[in-house]
């Protein structure tokens, strides 16, 4: 699966390490995993959030799920963030945003794609 930041790399950070914008989570049942990087940069930062799992055949599948963005209602600039991913529990998704309490999803209820979320 291809990656925003294999696309385009690190280019417009001063910190281009990707242990600094790549975080895995990892299901405790060890059947799954979520990727969350951080995609950095000045014209529109995102986040994407890629589901690795053992489909019923036990072969790897991967998916782009599109969590929600929330406006931080700063004035003017950019007025949105991304949420960070808690914990992976199944087919149970909890995220949090900078302000307010953790959210649960279940996977079939997020948008999905099998492509990432490109910058800006």
């Amino acid at each position: 699966m291809e990656s925003a930041h294999s696309i385009h790399g690190f280019k417009c950070v001063t910190n281009g390490d990707p242990k600094n914008w790549i975080r895995i989570v990892e299901d405790p049942s060890g059947k799954a995993l979520l990727i969350e990087e951080e995609i950095p940069n000045d014209c529109g930062p995102c986040s994407n959030y890629l589901w690795v799992r053992l489909n019923s055949d036990g072969v790897l599948e991967g998916t782009y799920l599109q969590l929600p963005s929330r406006s931080t209602g700063s004035p003017g600039g950019i007025d949105y963030e991304y949420p960070q991913v808690r914990s992976l529990d199944g087919d149970i998704l909890k995220f949090s945003y900078s302000q307010g309490g953790p959210v649960s999803k279940n996977i079939a209820e997020l948008e999905k794609s099998d492509k990432p979320t490109p910058p800006g």
